[in-house]
C-alpha cells in the first residue's frame, strides 16, 4: 500500500476480510503510487522520485536505490520499464532491467499534468491520465524515445485523475463528466 508520508505498508491479504500489516517501509518523500513486480515494490515517492524496494522478505522491506525522476505521481512497471508520471513535467521513463541500479531513460511532455499511467498487457504503450489533457497513449517501444502517439478530446475521454486497464479497455477516473467512467 502507498501510504503517504507513512511510506509503503506490506500487507497480508490471505484472508480478505481481515488484512494484516506484515511491514513498513519509511520512503523520504510522500509515496503516491506503487506497483510490484516479482520481488520488487516500485514507489512514486512524491518529491523523492522512484523508490525501490526490496520485500523479498514482507516483514522487512529494504529500499535498495532510487531513481531521481522529479515528482513522482505514478508508476507501471513492465519487466524492464518503468513509467513515472511527474505532474505538469510529463513521463519519465527509468530502465529498471537490474532493480538496484535504475537508469533514467528518455521522457515525454504532459499537456496538462500526467497524474497516472497503465502500461498496456504488450509493454509497448503507456496510457497516462493527463488530467485536461484526457487520456494520452505514448508509444514507449524505444525508451530512450517515447513518443506521443495519440490522445483523447477531455469532452470525450474527460478530465482524467486516474487510470486502469482490464484486458483492451482503459478506465478513466474522471472529474469532467458527473458519474462517469470513460472507457477507451
Amino acid at each position: 500500500v502507498a501510504a503517504g508520508s507513512a511510506g509503503l505498508h506490506v500487507v497480508d491479504i490471505t484472508n480478505p476480510t481481515a488484512p494484516a500489516l506484515l511491514g513498513t517501509v519509511d520512503t523520504p518523500g510522500s509515496a503516491a503510487d506503487v506497483r510490484v513486480r516479482g520481488n520488487y515494490a516500485y514507489v512514486a515517492d512524491g518529491s523523492a522520485g522512484l523508490q525501490v524496494i526490496d520485500v523479498t522478505v514482507p516483514t522487512s522491506p529494504q529500499i535498495i536505490a532510487t531513481a531521481p525522476t522529479g515528482t513522482a505521481t505514478g508508476v507501471d512497471v513492465t519487466a524492464t520499464l518503468a513509467v513515472v508520471t511527474r505532474g505538469g513535467a510529463g513521463v519519465q521513463l527509468v530502465d529498471i532491467t537490474n532493480p538496484a541500479v535504475p537508469v533514467l531513460r528518455g521522457s515525454a511532455p504532459s499537456s496538462s499534468s500526467a497524474n497516472d499511467v497503465v502500461v498496456s498487457a504488450d509493454g509497448n504503450t503507456a496510457f497516462i491520465a493527463d488530467y485536461t489533457g484526457s487520456l494520452r497513449a505514448i508509444d514507449i517501444r524505444n525508451p530512450s524515445a517515447p513518443v506521443v502517439a495519440g490522445a483523447t478530446p477531455g469532452s470525450l475521454g474527460g478530465y482524467l485523475f486516474d487510470v486502469a486497464r482490464s484486458d483492451s479497455f482503459v478506465f478513466g477516473a474522471d472529474v469532467f463528466f458527473v458519474n462517469g467512467v470513460p472507457i477507451v
